[in-house]
């Protein structure tokens, strides 16, 4: 066994392969952190103070920056997490040029992702976003934004057939 990772690892595709390893296993991690919301009744409701918005640009190395390239990590007085709204139906402008600081803000988060709500460091995902009962981001519209985990999927699996296709040229020309 250790003769044929060595193989495989000092042969030229070998950094290659453990890269496609690594990818593998972060498409597992982000899989199995992925909560599972299936319908309405997975969600719950979440109220509470705006303490402060973050706006943070997911494609920074981009030319032309867009607002869909921003991701906004709410800060609410009750809750020492941040809630993360990222989907691309909501109006990003408006409710980042009108919301202050003390409204009033509603958000769905998964009933998985209850146990992080007093977790200090944690970016919660928000199906929704209300804020004094202005409607930014509706829960339908946030349930269907989140869809089936293709994303993830994709990361397990084209990963690990292309390594597996190198892998087995690999070992059959050696």
């Amino acid at each position: 066994m250790r003769h044929i990772l060595n193989k495989i690892l000092k042969s030229k595709n070998g950094k290659f392969i453990l890269f496609l390893l690594f990818l593998t296993f972060g498409g597992i991690y982000l899989y199995l952190d992925r909560p599972t919301v299936n319908s309405k009744a997975d969600i719950i409701e979440i109220n509470g103070t705006l303490r402060n918005i973050a706006r943070e640009l997911v494609y920074s190395k981009r030319i032309n920056k867009t607002e869909r390239d921003s991701t906004y990590h709410i800060s609410l007085n009750e809750y020492p997490c941040k809630f993360q709204v990222s989907y691309f139906p909501f109006d990003r402008k408006e409710f980042y040029s009108a919301s202050q600081i003390g409204d009033k803000i509603q958000l769905h988060i998964a009933r998985q992702d209850e146990k992080y709500l007093s977790v200090p460091v944690t970016k919660i995902r928000s199906f929704s976003l209300t804020v004094n009962e202005k409607t930014y981001l509706s829960l339908d519209n946030g349930l269907s934004g989140f869809g089936k985990g293709w994303f993830e999927l994709g990361m397990i699996f084209i990963p690990f057939i292309i390594m597996t296709i190198l892998i087995f040229r690999t070992l059959k020309n050696k």
